[in-house]
C-alpha cells in the first residue's frame, strides 16, 4: 500500500492512484465532475486538467493531445484527463478549471396535461374472505384466491410479495383486505382493510441529457410531485454514440452506466416520495421511457449493436421486471416497465410522445417533433406512421 494520492483542485477531493487509470478515471471514482463528450476517445478537449506536480508518475504526452492542446498549453502542464494515465504510485496534484467541470443543464421537467381514460396496468379490489375456523381449515392462499378467482379473475395467480403480505393483511384487516393487481392477473400485494384509493406510480423519461420523474396518482391521473437531474452518465459522453462507446471500450462499462442510472432514478424516487408524503414502499410501479440507447443501458442490454449499421436494437417489444430485481426502490415486488422501442434509435420515448399526442387516433396527417440531444421525427396518421431519428447537432 501507498500513502500516495491523486488531488483534484481546487475541490479538495483525492484518491489512491492507481496504475493504468485514466485521471478522468479517477475524478469519477473520487466524485469529480469532468467534462468529457467524446467518450474519452480524445477528440472533444473538454477535460482539461492541469498537472501542478507528479507529471512524472503519469504516461508522457500522446498526438491527439498535442494536437488539441497546443504548445502553450502543453507547456503550461495541461493535459486532457482521459489521456493521462497513472504509471507509478506517487503524488499528483491536478487542477480542474471552471471551464472543464461540468456545467449546470436547464431542464424543462413540466407540460400540458390531457384528458385521458385511465387504464392503469396497477389495480386495486378489495375482497372479504370468510374467516378461518375448526370448520374450515383451508390456507389462506387457498382461501383468499376462491374468492378471487370468480369471474372475470379466473385466472389469478399471487406473487411471493403478495403471499409475504397476505396472513397479516386479512388479520389486521379482519378478513376484509386490499388485492393489488397487475395487468388484472397478478396479485403482487394484499393490504388490510380499503386501499383503493391510494394507487401511485412513476412515469421517468431518461433522456440522453436529463432525466425526469413524476408520481403519479394512478387512481385520479393527478400529477403529485415532479423532479428532474442532469442525467448522470453526461461525464462518461456527452452523445448517444460516445456513451456506447464507453460500453465498448470499458470492460464493465454497461454495468457502470447502469449503475449510475439506478442511483440517479433512486435519488429522484426518494425526493418525490419526501415531497408528497407517498412512502416509497407505496409506489407500486415504474413506466420507464427513453431512446433506445438509453433503454438498452437502463435494463442491463448490450447497446452496443445500435452504434453500426443496421442499428438493430437488441429488443423492441415492452419489457416489465420485478422493481426489486432491477434495484429500483419502489415497492420491491411492484413492476418496472417500458413500452416498446420503435427501431434504431428511435425508442420508447418516442412512443410515450405519440400515445401522448393521439397523432395514431387522428384521420388527418400530422407531425409529430421530439427535439433533445437526439430528435425524433414521427409523420402520419391512424392508417400509417412512418419515423426517423437524428442528432439534433
Amino acid at each position: 500500500m501507498t500513502d500516495a494520492n491523486v488531488h483534484f483542485q481546487p475541490l479538495g477531493r483525492k484518491t489512491s492512484p492507481e496504475q493504468g487509470k485514466t485521471l478522468l478515471e479517477l475524478a469519477r471514482d473520487s466524485g469529480v465532475a469532468i467534462e468529457s463528450i467524446c467518450g474519452s476517445a480524445g477528440k472533444c478537449g473538454k477535460c482539461k486538467v492541469v498537472i501542478r506536480s507528479g507529471a512524472a508518475n503519469l504516461t508522457p504526452l500522446n498526438r491527439s493531445e498535442v494536437e488539441i492542446l497546443g504548445d502553450k498549453s502543453v507547456h503550461a502542464g495541461t493535459r486532457l484527463a482521459c489521456q493521462a494515465k497513472i504509471v507509478s504510485e506517487g503524488d499528483v496534484v491536478v487542477e480542474v478549471p471552471e471551464e472543464s467541470r461540468r456545467g449546470h443543464h436547464r431542464l424543462l421537467a413540466a407540460g400540458e396535461e390531457r384528458a385521458t381514460k385511465l387504464r392503469p396496468a396497477m389495480t386495486k379490489a378489495v375482497i372479504e374472505l370468510p374467516p378461518a375456523t375448526l370448520a374450515d381449515v383451508r390456507a389462506d392462499d387457498d382461501r383468499f384466491l376462491d374468492v378471487l378467482r370468480k369471474g372475470a379473475r379466473a385466472s389469478s395467480m399471487m406473487s411471493p410479495g403478495a403471499h409475504r403480505t397476505l396472513p397479516g393483511a386479512l388479520r389486521d384487516g379482519s378478513w376484509l383486505v386490499t388485492a393489488t393487481l397487475f395487468r388484472g392477473k397478478e396479485v403482487v400485494r394484499v393490504d388490510p382493510g380499503d386501499t383503493t384509493g391510494e394507487l401511485y406510480g412513476v412515469a421517468v423519461d431518461i433522456g440522453t441529457t436529463q432525466v425526469v420523474a413524476y408520481l403519479i396518482d394512478l387512481a385520479s391521473g393527478d400529477v403529485l410531485a415532479t423532479e428532474s437531474m442532469p442525467n448522470p452518465q453526461i461525464p462518461f459522453g456527452e452523445d448517444v454514440m460516445s456513451r456506447i462507446t464507453f460500453t465498448t471500450k470499458t470492460p464493465d462499462g454497461n454495468e457502470r452506466l447502469q449503475k449510475v442510472i439506478l442511483d440517479g432514478l433512486n435519488s429522484l424516487i426518494s425526493k418525490l416520495s419526501s415531497s408528497s408524503g407517498v412512502p416509497q414502499e407505496n409506489i407500486l410501479e415504474a413506466m420507464v421511457v427513453g431512446n433506445t440507447a438509453m433503454h438498452h443501458i437502463f435494463f442491463g442490454i448490450p447497446a452496443k449493436h445500435l452504434a453500426s449499421a443496421p442499428y438493430a436494437p437488441a429488443v423492441r417489444t415492452s419489457l416489465v421486471y420485478d422493481a426489486g430485481q432491477m434495484g429500483v426502490d419502489i415497492y420491491p415486488f411492484g413492476k418496472v416497465s417500458s413500452l416498446p422501442n420503435v427501431a434504431g434509435f428511435v425508442g420508447a420515448d418516442a412512443i410515450a410522445d405519440l400515445v401522448s399526442s393521439g397523432l395514431y387516433r387522428d384521420r388527418q396527417i400530422g407531425m409529430m417533433i421530439d427535439i433533445g440531444t437526439n430528435t425524433e421525427i414521427i409523420a402520419g396518421n391512424k392508417d400509417r406512421l412512418v419515423s426517423c431519428s437524428c442528432a439534433s447537432g
